[in-house]
């Protein structure tokens, strides 16, 4: 019992906020035990993904109320880049490459700017860290 609280500990709260960090860390506390580097990365995603989702969309909402959106000539290029960037990867995409490129956070706040159903964002952020997930234990089991 007390090694899933340290193995809660060491690998559900990194995964939460960095999924590579909370995977090297559940491969080296749990070996080669699948079963549970998934559960607690996997889990550790779907409960940042939860949290962070929603405390962007708070943050969001705040920021509106606080400073109404007025469009400036200066940041229109920017605008533009971004909304590229959107239609081009769309949700999945931007799932796929977060816990890669950004993190946890960083996806699910680039998400819930974009796309307002945040059942899909939970959605795709769980499935990709459990896609993540799998492809990096096949590549360690392979290495090691």
């Amino acid at each position: 019992m007390s090694k899933w609280i340290i193995g809660v500990l060491v690998a559900f709260f990194p995964s939460m906020f960095f999924g590579k960090i909370g995977f090297a860390s559940a491969f080296l506390f749990f070996g080669k035990n699948f079963p549970a580097i998934f559960l607690m990365v996997a889990g550790g995603a779907f409960t940042g993904s939860i949290i962070f989702s929603t405390l962007s969309e708070k943050l969001f909402g705040w920021w509106n109320r606080r400073f109404p959106y007025r469009l400036k000539s200066a940041k229109i290029k920017k605008i533009r880049r971004i909304i590229r960037i959107k239609e081009k990867f769309g949700l999945w995409g931007i799932a796929l490459l977060s816990p890669v490129l950004l993190s946890y956070p960083g996806g699910c706040f680039i998400s819930v700017k974009f796309f307002k159903q945040k059942w899909k964002i939970i959605f795709a952020m769980t499935l990709s860290a459990s896609f993540w997930t799998t492809f990096f234990y096949v590549f360690l089991d392979k290495l090691f």
